[in-house]
């Protein structure tokens, strides 16, 4: 990461650093009392990696002028579609994401916000259909393997 686009945070006696571009921003995480990710009003494991996202969305009668002028028609600002990763979950934190995720198709998601003042949006969206996991370290008992999620959830 190139510390001249970056900026650093300080939440509750630690630091972040965050490299933005462009409405997206990536956070190097440190664990600490920062709420990352509630789902349903339940704080979930603290993330490996988070990229806030969040995007604008221009109706179909946006386009270029026939001097190359964009003219936009937007019908949508700063819908929140942040991105999470856990490298190291245990089966039981695997469990408790993809069992919150899987029992609506809506949820109350609370985010960390570098927009908020106080850090923190919520909104309603849902997970992405694509959740992928992975072993990490598999283990005999299943309880003792390790693994890797990664999923995206996206503001209705």
């Amino acid at each position: 990461m190139s510390l001249s686009n970056a900026f650093f945070v300080r939440l509750t006696g630690s630091f972040f650093c965050f490299e933005g571009k462009e409405g997206f921003f990536t956070a190097s995480l440190t664990k600490g009392t920062v709420n990352w990710l509630t789902i349903d009003g339940v704080k979930m494991p603290t993330p490996s990696k988070y990229t806030y996202v969040e995007a604008d969305f221009d109706s179909s009668d946006s386009k270029r002028s026939e001097t190359g002028y964009l003219v936009r028609d937007v019908i949508r600002t700063n819908v929140h579609s942040p991105e999470f990763s856990w490298n190291a979950l245990t089966t039981v934190q695997l469990r408790q994401l993809l069992q919150a995720v899987n029992k609506s198709t809506r949820h109350n998601i609370t985010i960390f916000d570098p927009n908020e003042t106080t850090y923190q949006k919520t909104f309603i969206g849902y997970a992405q259909a694509t959740r992928k996991v992975e072993t990490l370290l598999p283990s005999e008992n299943p309880k003792d393997t390790l693994w890797k999620l990664s999923m995206t959830f996206i503001e209705y």
